[in-house]
């Protein structure tokens, strides 16, 4: 086809005339027919594409949803390692598998923190620093109890200075497995951690 036929504009002038009748009738605008094209005849012209269609246009939730949502993609975690787990702690938040992807930052004091990982053993000794660190957090407030050590007492519980697990002391939302657990086991400790505060409105309900 001619290019300088393509880039014509259309006669809008046919659509006033009275269209033929007969056997051998032509078609008086067929530069009209081109440039709708398939797309633009019929009830198809109204319709969204196939991915938009199961959108309504307007998009309506709750306000507690909207606050639950940006808390679970905006977590503020303490930089506080206890033992050999948070040298993987350290590892999780660096380049190879990226805490700031989830919208997770480090934060050097509680009071700025909303997120606690327990990344090691819990002495008798470290209980009341855990504690006291603990409820100096802003609200709402979540731990993760990562390793073994932290979650009770891992190789050391019959010692006579460990605590049995840190939900002795604190409340625990995520137990993340494993004498250390590997940064996927953590990366997924903290996917289970946002489905719960996105879903935390919805079950206490």
């Amino acid at each position: 086809m001619d290019l300088r036929r393509r880039l014509r504009p259309p006669r809008w002038d046919v659509l006033s005339r009275p269209r033929p009748e007969g056997a051998g009738a032509i078609d008086p605008a067929p530069e009209l027919a081109e440039a709708r094209g398939p797309a633009l005849e019929g009830a198809d012209s109204q319709r969204l594409p196939p991915v938009w269609q199961p959108l309504p246009g307007v998009f309506t939730t709750s306000a507690q949803a909207l606050i639950d949502w940006s808390r679970a993609n905006s977590i503020w975690y303490m930089s506080f390692g206890i033992a050999c787990c948070a040298i993987e702690m350290m590892h999780t938040s660096g380049p190879r598998f990226d805490f700031d992807r989830f919208g997770m930052i480090p934060r050097a004091s509680p009071r700025q923190s909303d997120l606690m990982f327990v990344a090691g053993t819990v002495t008798e000794k470290m209980a009341p620093v855990i504690k006291q660190l603990y409820e100096q957090m802003a609200e709402p407030r979540w731990v993760i109890a990562m390793g073994g050590c932290a979650s009770n007492g891992g190789p050391y519980h019959q010692g006579y200075n460990v605590v049995d697990g840190v939900d002795k002391i604190i409340p625990v939302d995520v137990y993340v497995p494993g004498c250390p657990p590997t940064p996927e086991a953590l990366l997924h400790g903290i996917l289970l951690l946002q489905e719960k505060i996105r879903g935390a409105a919805r079950v206490g309900a």
